[in-house]
């Protein structure tokens, strides 16, 4: 199985998805790390405030029209396919926060998004998920 980090421009856990520079890539086997590797991200074609169109948003390689969605949500401007390319390989993406979007993207992808709620290294991550200690405790999944 292979996990992905989401790191920030500071090489820590990213606070948020859409603000990831680049993924440390974990292979398990048997309940232990066997490989690390790390993963660039593409900078954005476009900066980051300039707004998606309002009539769909593009989340993965598809769009999502969830009826929970709002303004909010349709005015996001990050290129999530550009995002979860590098990961398309892995079971799931560990992060410290992802809004709504990002969570369907990654979803829609076959990446299980799991928000950390402590403090700790990637590999550290890595291992407690090897040794069965990490679980989902919702699902931020698309529910259109």
């Amino acid at each position: 199985m292979k996990l992905a980090v989401a790191m920030d421009e500071n090489g820590a856990i990213a606070e948020n998805f859409a603000l990831s520079v680049e993924f440390l890539v974990f292979e398990v086997e048997s309940n232990v790390v066997v490989g690390e590797e790390n993963r660039a991200i593409e900078p954005p074609s476009q900066p980051a405030d300039a707004a998606a169109p309002l009539e769909r948003v593009r989340v993965g390689r598809g769009v999502c029209r969830a009826p929970e969605m709002d303004a909010d949500d349709l005015a996001d401007p990050h290129d999530y396919e550009r995002l979860i390319e590098p990961i398309l390989d892995c079971e799931m993406v560990f992060v410290r926060g992802l809004g709504r979007l990002a969570a369907r993207a990654l979803v829609m992808q076959a990446v299980q998004p799991f928000v950390l709620a402590f403090e700790g290294t990637p590999r550290q991550v890595a291992e407690l998920l090897a040794a069965g200690h990490l679980r989902q405790s919702h699902d931020p999944g698309c529910k259109c």
